[in-house]
C-alpha cells in the first residue's frame, strides 16, 4: 500500500493537533501515512498556506477535499461528516467554513514554531 502525504501548516496549533488526529486513525485503519509541514515544500516558498495538502492513491486534494478524502481513515461518527460534506449544496458550506477557519486560524488558535527542514543530503 503506498502511503499518503499530508502536507499541513506546521506554525498553526489547530493544523498540528488535527495532524496528529489524523496521524492515528491513519495507524488504526493500517494506511501508512507521511506528514510534512507545507513550509517544506518548494512550491510553496513564499506563499501563505491556506489549505492542507494531500496527496492520496495518485490525486492530490486540497483544502475540505483533503479533509474528506481523510475522513475515510477516521471513526465512524467523522466518516459520517465526510460523506455528508461531498453533497454539492453542503459541500459550498463546507468549503465556507473551511475558508473562514483557515483566515482565521492563528487569531484563535495561536501558533507553534514550525519544525526545521532536515538538510538536503
Amino acid at each position: 500500500m503506498e502511503p499518503w502525504k499530508l502536507y499541513y501548516d506546521g506554525v498553526c496549533n489547530l493544523c498540528y493537533g488535527a495532524k496528529s488526529s489524523v496521524e492515528k486513525w491513519a495507524e488504526k485503519s493500517g494506511q501508512p501515512l507521511e506528514t510534512m509541514p507545507l513550509q517544506w515544500l518548494e512550491e510553496m516558498q513564499g506563499r501563505a498556506p491556506y489549505a492542507m495538502i494531500l496527496d492520496a492513491d495518485g490525486k492530490r486534494y486540497e483544502g475540505v477535499n483533503a479533509w474528506a478524502k481523510l475522513t475515510t481513515l477516521a471513526p465512524a461518527h467523522v466518516r459520517l461528516a465526510g460523506l455528508v460534506s461531498r453533497i454539492p449544496i453542503i459541500h459550498w458550506f463546507f468549503m465556507a467554513g473551511y475558508w473562514v477557519v483557515a483566515k482565521t486560524r492563528y487569531r484563535f488558535f495561536g501558533k507553534r514554531s514550525c519544525p526545521l527542514r532536515a538538510p538536503k543530503p
